[in-house]
């Protein structure tokens, strides 16, 4: 059985790949994920937005710089991005999950709301929107609703 590969094989085969087909969008992509895991900020942003540039209808795309954006503080920027990914496919799960969590971040917190119910219509157990519609709660000072959703999160657990 072989080992796994390294984060900084990834990216030395996906530079190889890009200088051999530079305009393939799917191979900044995946160095974007491999520089993201190491925590190459800078580097995972350029290369996911190189695949933005390549193939600016990929709604992944713009799901993990909006998320990457969005974890390292700049929830505004971040909300463009995810805005994007919603709109280009509005029914991925994942996409709205996001959105919602930009939203909340910036006090949107009734599009955030929607947002999570939107979700969770299509799948009622889906919990990374729970933790997301719990904060929401939170914020509104719905504490009830944000204790039910504390305990249905348990439940599924």
């Amino acid at each position: 059985m072989t080992e796994p590969e390294t984060n900084n094989e990834k990216i030395e085969r996906f530079t190889s790949l890009i200088k051999s087909d530079p305009d393939n969008s799917v191979n900044y992509y995946k160095r974007g994920n491999a520089y993201r895991d190491i925590d190459q900020i800078k580097l995972a942003l350029a290369d996911f937005s190189k695949a933005i540039e390549l193939n600016d209808k990929n709604a992944l795309y713009y799901y993990v710089r909006g998320m990457l954006i969005l974890e390292y503080g700049n929830p505004r920027k971040a909300l463009i991005d995810l805005d994007i990914a919603t709109i280009l496919d509005p029914d991925a799960l994942l996409f709205l999950s996001g959105r919602a969590d930009a939203l909340q971040k910036v006090g949107k917190l009734n599009k955030a709301l929607a947002d999570c119910n939107m979700v969770l219509k299509k799948d009622n157990k889906y919990k990374l929107v729970l933790y997301v519609r719990r904060r929401v709660y939170l914020a509104m000072g719905k504490n009830e609703l944000a204790k039910a959703d504390t305990e249905l999160i348990k439940k599924l657990s």
